[in-house]
């Protein structure tokens, strides 16, 4: 979302004065997403009245994987972070020398761990990028859920402000960005979650 982040940064700081160490992560993630999203309904509007078919198609199906990682993929990430880094620590923590052998023992215990995840997750070991999106839209299986993490949080809220604001004629991203503390909470609910889902469905129908 490098876009919407140069977007939000510039204008909150050129118009509003807000600066990215004074505020919360969550909420200017929000937004950056918030602005990526209107760059890309902006292009699909431009596209149709070209009769630009075969680049339409691609900017939606760009977007729709760019959405389902976030709301699916990224939570087995964060999770096998989370224990590569706690197996890095415990090196540490014994402060002895590290040795090729330790090495080793070190990436079998890592490739096990995220294994155990893989499979926890998809049933199996070892799958493609390609297997998961075809597990995840064919089984319905939400894995993200209950798992808090900054990209699936920015993504139903931003989806969520889209669709709330987007008939209205007399707001501004300074009411968006001030309207109250929902944007800085961490936990998203099913409503919010199946949300963000429905926006994605609704681009196979454009």
């Amino acid at each position: 979302m490098n876009y919407g982040h140069a977007m939000e940064n510039e204008f909150l700081s050129r118009k509003y004065g807000i600066t990215r160490k004074s505020d919360n992560f969550f909420k200017k993630e929000t937004i950056a997403i918030l602005y990526e999203l209107l760059a890309f309904e902006k292009m699909v509007e431009i596209l149709k009245e070209e009769g630009n078919t075969n680049e339409l198609k691609q900017h939606i199906q760009d977007m729709k994987m760019k959405i389902y990682w976030q709301l699916f993929d990224f939570p087995s990430i964060i999770i096998f972070q989370t224990k590569y880094i706690k197996i890095l620590e415990n090196i540490g923590k014994k402060k002895k020398k590290i040795t090729n052998n330790k090495i080793m023992l070190m990436t079998e215990e890592i490739t096990k761990e995220y294994e155990k995840i893989i499979k926890q997750n998809y049933g199996k070991e070892k799958v493609t990028n390609a297997e998961k999106l075809k597990y995840i839209l064919n089984t319905n299986n939400y894995i993200s859920r209950g798992y808090p993490y900054t990209y699936t949080v920015s993504v139903c809220r931003a989806i969520g402000l889209l669709n709330k604001y987007r008939n209205k004629k007399k707001c501004s991203f300074k009411d968006i960005y001030f309207m109250h503390d929902k944007l800085n909470n961490q936990v998203i609910t099913k409503e919010e979650f199946n949300e963000a889902l429905e926006y994605v469905k609704k681009l196979e129908k454009i």
